[in-house]
């Protein structure tokens, strides 16, 4: 799928998150949760970016996201299952920090499950404990 299809995508369902959230619980905030969840999750891929191609920016390299297949490594730190659970954890023990917490947690499950869908990796790619487990080996994720 095109880059820029896939993150249209992203950015239609921050949009419908925060404002299905923002009906839900008239706070702006919910927006800017969505927005982390929905479409800023994106910007771990920087790490992997880096880590492969050090401090030398390329629009184009980093959109094109081959780095994941040059290196054999996939860290992506902020794309894991384990923050979703967290999340709403925090959101059902904190009354306070509900609104944000759950829709930050529904934001990135989504984020989740249309890359999941998109990619169609190995179940437990998204898992950062898995991730981990493998050393970030991309072979693992995707075999």
């Amino acid at each position: 799928m095109p880059f820029c299809l896939h993150e249209s995508i992203h950015i239609l369902l921050f949009i419908l998150i925060g404002a299905l959230f923002y009906r839900k619980y008239r706070q702006k905030s919910v927006f800017f949760a969505s927005l982390l969840g929905s479409v800023m999750l994106d910007l771990d891929h920087l790490v992997d970016y880096i880590s492969y191609n050090g401090l030398n920016p390329n629009f184009y390299k980093m959109v094109y996201g081959n780095y994941f297949e040059k290196s054999g490594r996939l860290f992506i730190p902020l794309h894991a299952w384990e923050y979703v659970i967290i999340l709403f954890a925090i959101g059902y023990f904190a009354k306070k920090l509900r609104p944000f917490m759950y829709t930050l947690a529904m934001s990135i499950f989504m984020h989740l499950l249309w890359d999941q869908i998109t990619y169609s990796p190995q179940l437990l790619t998204y898992s950062i404990t898995y991730r981990i487990l493998t050393g970030y080996n991309l072979l693992s994720s995707f075999n």
